[in-house]
């Protein structure tokens, strides 16, 4: 049976606690294809926090009547985050799924370097520079070209190889886009290229995906200030293409609130997470709302059913 491996996430945060209140509301067999690699001394002081009956178990723990599967992990020079991440790797197989929960960027490190997300570690681990995030809502369809870094350095990591790449990878994904609709990198796409010339790039870049995928859409660039206007109009199948990260991700969580998950393509498996953050200031008080998680969760199930569960 193909699995959802879970990553614990900051234990200071509500990761913990968002993941239980969205497992307690799945059926019974949905809640069998979960298995989360967590320290037992986490688990309970957020089943405590939230005042839930639980009985510990070899390799599970029942929380009123469900069974929860548990990888129990003990403590090493890493952070705990890291810990439990490199434990799902370590378990997951390429039909499974892997759903990570929030950390801040500060406990992805090891004795080589520290990661600037979770994407940098992947890319780092699975030697793949072209891995995509993609976001997904009830709304919106949106993926990114280039994601953590600094905006100085946006025009000159769009390169043709980049988009085909990512575009070509986001093809071969279930997730069954027809149309992507891209935004420029500068404003009013750079003025036929008075401010700047990454978007004679894109369009460039358009014209050869047209010819390499004939069976789909491909429009744009359209300036960045509008690209994301007319979303809820679009399809399932419509994808946006956002140049750059915060050119792209403040409508759309705008748009979105906290239902959408975080995607990452390009593994040798699917990983999702919810997209949203530790917010430290609510741990540990049962006062954090989970529909993010459960939406991903959901999520998660839909395509572990596709891969043949």
């Amino acid at each position: 049976m193909n699995k959802i491996h879970v990553s614990q996430g900051h234990e200071l945060s509500i990761s913990l606690e968002v993941f239980l209140k969205s497992f307690l509301s799945l059926s019974k067999t949905q809640q069998s294809s979960f298995h989360l690699h967590v320290f037992e001394e986490d688990l309970i002081k957020t089943l405590h926090s939230m005042k839930l009956s639980f009985n510990l178990n070899k390799g599970f723990v029942s929380i009123l009547g469900s069974k929860l599967n548990c990888r129990f992990l003990e403590l090493g020079k890493l952070s705990k985050s890291f810990i439990s991440l490199n434990s799902a790797l370590d378990a997951i197989g390429c039909n499974d799924i892997l759903l990570t929960m929030p950390t801040s960027k500060d406990q992805l490190y090891d004795d080589k370097q520290k990661y600037t997300g979770h994407t940098d570690y992947f890319r780092k681990r699975y030697q793949n520079d072209n891995i995509v995030m993609l976001f997904i809502s009830e709304n919106l369809n949106l993926a990114l070209l280039t994601e953590h870094i600094t905006l100085s350095k946006v025009e000159e990591k769009i390169t043709r190889e980049l988009v085909i790449s990512k575009i070509s990878n986001l093809i071969s994904t279930s997730f069954n886009f027809k149309k992507f609709i891209f935004s420029g990198v500068n404003p009013h796409c750079g003025e036929s290229g008075l401010i700047g010339e990454a978007d004679s790039i894109l369009r460039e870049s358009l014209d050869e995906l047209k010819s390499l995928h004939k069976k789909h859409l491909f429009e744009g660039p359209i300036s960045g200030d509008t690209f994301l206007a007319n979303g809820l109009d679009r399809t399932k199948t419509d994808c946006f293409i956002s140049a750059f990260h915060d050119q792209g991700l403040a409508p759309f969580k705008a748009i979105s609130g906290y239902r959408a998950s975080n995607i990452t393509i390009g593994l040798p498996f699917l990983r999702l997470s919810p997209d949203h953050g530790t917010a430290f200031e609510i741990y540990d008080k049962d006062k954090a709302n989970y529909f993010g998680t459960l939406f991903t969760m959901k999520l998660a199930l839909e395509k572990l059913d596709a891969n043949g569960h």
